[in-house]
């Protein structure tokens, strides 16, 4: 087979006609998004099954947590329930849309004249102590954050997507689960309900 010159294939492409780079286009683009389906396919989670745990009980963890000047602080442990309302923020660095659900989270925790509530924020891998503690810094969330490495309380959760804030209420049944950042205004009504 004779090797194609740079100047041979140039020519051979000015002789396509408009209907000829039509059909290349049209076909090039139906398989970038048969390939973009696929990929998409094959990276989603098969269900968001946190919002099965809705009337169940909250595991409890244990895990090591980050501070606000990126020191590790006493791992923490949730036992499932406590003496307040608490939300479970799981986030991720990387996630551009966590850093509207952490704040909502803090804000909604703060609500002067409504109840208050717990926040613990998970970082979802959670595989470096500095750079989750710099981030929470950056959004002035009230530290310490822990670090789900691995993201193994995440899958205990049924967390698919970040963020995910769950809402456990004093006895430590889970009452509510967001997927996305949920507003101040509704994670503040589900804190009330909860109580």
């Amino acid at each position: 087979m004779a090797r194609l010159a740079p100047a041979n294939v140039a020519r051979r492409l000015r002789g396509v006609s408009v209907a000829g780079w039509l059909r290349l286009a049209v076909v090039g683009c139906a398989a970038l998004a048969v390939a973009l389906a696929l990929l998409a396919h094959a990276l989603a989670p098969a269900s968001n099954r946190s919002q099965a745990l809705i009337g169940q009980s909250a595991p409890a963890f244990t895990l090591a947590a980050a501070q606000s000047d990126q020191t590790l602080a006493q791992p923490v442990r949730f036992a499932g329930h406590s003496a307040h309302p608490t939300l479970l923020v799981f986030f991720n660095t990387l996630c551009v849309h966590c850093v509207a659900g952490v704040q909502a989270a803090q804000a909604a925790a703060q609500t002067p004249g409504q109840p208050t509530a717990a926040v613990i924020y998970l970082d979802s891998p959670g595989e470096n102590a500095e750079i989750t503690g710099q981030y929470m810094a950056r959004l002035q969330a009230n530290p310490p954050v822990l670090l789900d490495k691995g993201a193994a309380v995440a899958q205990r959760y049924g967390v698919a997507y970040y963020p995910t804030i769950i809402l456990v209420d004093a006895q430590g049944v889970v009452r509510a689960v967001w997927v996305g950042a949920p507003t101040v205004n509704e994670l503040a009504d589900a804190i009330a309900r909860s109580q």
